[in-house]
């Protein structure tokens, strides 16, 4: 239990430090004519959120009406292969309980856009992350729905540097 702690901190350290920069490309993002989403529960986070009623499936379809909303298009995944690049925007949560009074969820959600990319020596291609963000916090354990809200905010983001860098 204390390594699993432990490894959490260690993360979520990681994460914040990754993402304490508030830098991100958005024309990196000018162009992209729409996206796949994935949704990922890490480590033990499915099996914690889904007995609360947090699934991937929910999330994807939450990201999925969010990015349809602003008028991003979501392309489905037959499509997103074939498409140039094949951009796709990737929802990963971490969550673990923990006990405490009052017991909380540490959580962790990062959301990158990721795309295959072409590399300048050997004409070689590979996967690479072209826009990114992310938070890590706490929840009460009793209110691990509020995920949403922290995903939502982050969907957001990428809506905003999306918009940004495409209506202009």
């Amino acid at each position: 239990m204390k390594r699993k702690l432990l490894m959490l901190v260690g993360l979520l350290l990681l994460v914040t430090v990754t993402e304490a920069s508030p830098k991100r490309d958005r024309d990196n993002l000018k162009g992209l004519r729409g996206v796949e989403v994935v949704v990922e529960l890490s480590g033990n986070s499915g099996t914690l959120l889904q007995k609360d009623g947090v699934g991937e499936s929910q999330l994807q379809l939450f990201v999925e009406i969010k990015l349809h909303q602003a008028g991003i298009r979501v392309l489905p995944q037959e499509e997103g292969v074939r498409t140039p690049a094949r951009p796709y925007l990737h929802l990963n949560i971490n969550s673990t309980k923990a006990q405490g009074n009052p017991p909380f969820a540490s959580v962790a959600i990062a959301l990158e856009l990721q795309e295959q990319v072409h590399l300048e020596r050997g004409n070689k291609s590979a996967s690479a992350v072209t826009w990114s963000t992310g938070t890590v916090g706490t929840v009460p354990a009793d209110d691990v729905r509020s995920i949403y809200d922290q995903a939502g905010d982050l969907v957001d983001e990428f809506i905003n540097d999306y918009l940004g860098a495409n209506l202009k």
